[in-house]
């Protein structure tokens, strides 16, 4: 019965994170606008809100697209070309639905960086590149302005839709670097690569953990 109650906490603690794994909330960017036509590939092309799903979302490109997001903003791309038109990453990126957000390259690096005031724990999302092969995608997780978790992917070839998963605990800010990749060779090329399906869980309050644990003990007093 001892050794019972020794290894119940850890299993507990491991229960409730795999619960906060499964029950994530997902950020698939379906819900934002895409009202502006931007010519060529970008008929619809719109801005992340700010405090889009709780975050505050930046980049570090410091141009517009055509007049059509502001500078430094998050993009979001909706895709309406089929597979055959003007090959492209676009027509094959997405995992699932019509849009996903993308992040631009500037020079040789694009920096996507989402935060919020909460602490939150980030499991992984799905990244492609659009005209662009061998794309390196860096995550680095901070709490507090510390980096506290760092992950390295690499993508292939180019419009096929990579699933990175981790497991950042306790973060408030994480920063997505990705690189220039190699030209795939098709109608066009711009460095960029899109992120869709973004999984995370926002940590409880001290508080409400307090009452968790008082909740556990009730129960256990119970039996």
């Amino acid at each position: 019965m001892h050794r019972h109650r020794q290894i119940a906490g850890p299993l507990a603690a491991l229960a409730l994170s795999l619960a906060a794994a499964a029950n994530a909330d997902l950020i698939d960017f379906e819900d934002v606008a895409t009202p502006n036509d931007c010519g060529w590939y970008f008929e619809n092309w719109g801005t992340v809100p700010s405090n889009h799903a709780g975050f505050t979302w930046s980049t570090d490109f410091p141009f517009s697209g055509d007049s059509c997001t502001p500078p430094n903003s998050m993009s979001v791309y909706r895709n309406t070309q089929p597979a055959d038109a003007r090959p492209s990453g676009f027509s094959t990126a997405i995992p699932q639905g019509t849009r996903a957000g993308f992040i631009p390259v500037y020079w040789s690096w694009g920096e996507l960086t989402m935060s919020r005031a909460e602490q939150w724990d980030f499991h992984g999302a799905s990244f492609a590149g659009i005209w662009r092969n061998n794309v390196w995608v860096s995550l680095t997780g901070y709490s507090g302005g510390a980096q506290s978790h760092y992950h390295l992917a690499f993508l292939g070839a180019a419009g096929v839709s990579q699933q990175v998963n981790v497991n950042f605990t306790g973060i408030d800010r994480l920063v997505v670097h990705v690189n220039l990749g190699n030209w795939a060779g098709w109608d066009g090329d711009l460095p960029m690569t899109t992120i869709d399906d973004i999984s995370y869980t926002v940590v409880p309050a001290p508080g409400a953990l307090a009452l968790l644990a008082l909740a556990g003990c009730a129960r256990r007093r119970n039996r």
